[in-house]
């Protein structure tokens, strides 16, 4: 799945709009946005997928002949 950033940014808004009505205690209201944004990247970057081209070569030696090959392909991994 490909980044989505509109997703990222309805949860940025959402962080802000829960702590915007948070007087009574502006350093826990930091905390909470700090905290809440950290989640939301976090979520953010761990639904991307890597997507990668491999190209391998190989050679062996010894008995009985040596091998010698090649080999191409794909892989794809998440982010943890």
């Amino acid at each position: 799945m490909s980044l989505n950033k509109s997703v990222l940014e309805l949860a940025i808004v959402a962080v802000f709009t829960a702590e915007q009505s948070n007087t009574s205690n502006p350093n826990q209201a930091v905390q909470n946005i700090a905290s809440g944004l950290a989640d939301a990247i976090d979520l953010y970057i761990k639904t991307g997928v890597v997507n990668v081209n491999v190209n391998t070569t190989v050679i062996t030696a010894g008995g009985p002949t040596a091998q010698t090959g090649t080999g191409v392909g794909t892989g794809v991994g998440t982010i943890s």
